[in-house]
């Protein structure tokens, strides 16, 4: 191959690749964003299905998973994306705290519209975390998003997590104190 081909062939490779690129970040954005990252054994919170640039939403179906041993779903809400639409049917599912599990959760619009497009939150889940400590990931699975003309939707996701943080013990919270009074008396005896 002559360094003319050769040539040719690196800028069309380039070309390929770069509108594969652009592409493959064209998908929609679907993320789980949890009101809080850090929260204690018993303490409340939620976390948001959130879409970001999506194109003709017209409906979707989700699982929700995540760690049973750590939190316990109490609530499924419908987010205010959809709802920009028009009328919505919702299905919030079925929770499962023993298999860490909010299966089937559903809306579609209910009119002959066009879909949604932009951002925003498609669902609210609420857990409350239970008394162990650790990290507690939570992902979407069995993902169904359908356009206006009820074709799919492709998308990027990335799930997230929370960690449960076990409360401060008697220890850790006199340690400082102690220290404090420790440093005092020192203080106090050379002085």
């Amino acid at each position: 191959m002559n360094i003319r081909t050769r040539s040719r062939f690196t800028r069309a490779l380039g070309a390929l690749l770069a509108a594969w690129s652009l592409q493959a970040g064209a998908f929609p954005f679907l993320r789980i964003e949890p009101t809080s990252s850090l929260v204690l054994p018993g303490q409340s919170f939620s976390a948001d299905v959130t879409i970001r640039d999506v194109g003709d939403l017209f409906a979707y179906q989700f699982d929700l998973v995540f760690n049973p041993a750590l939190l316990q779903a109490t609530a499924v809400d419908e987010g205010s994306f959809l709802l920009r639409g028009g009328p919505t049917i919702f299905f919030p599912g079925t929770i499962d705290n023993r298999s860490g599990r909010v299966s089937f959760t559903l809306a579609s619009l209910t009119d002959d519209l066009a879909g949604v497009s932009g951002s925003g939150d498609l669902f609210r889940v609420s857990f409350q975390a239970r008394d162990n400590a650790g990290r507690a990931a939570m992902a979407v699975s069995n993902v169904m998003m359908l356009d206006s003309q009820l074709g799919d939707i492709f998308f990027d996701d990335a799930g997230s997590q929370v960690n449960v943080v076990p409360e401060p013990g008697m220890l850790e919270l006199l340690a400082p104190m102690v220290l404090a009074m420790g440093w005092a008396l020192r203080r106090k005896r050379r002085g």
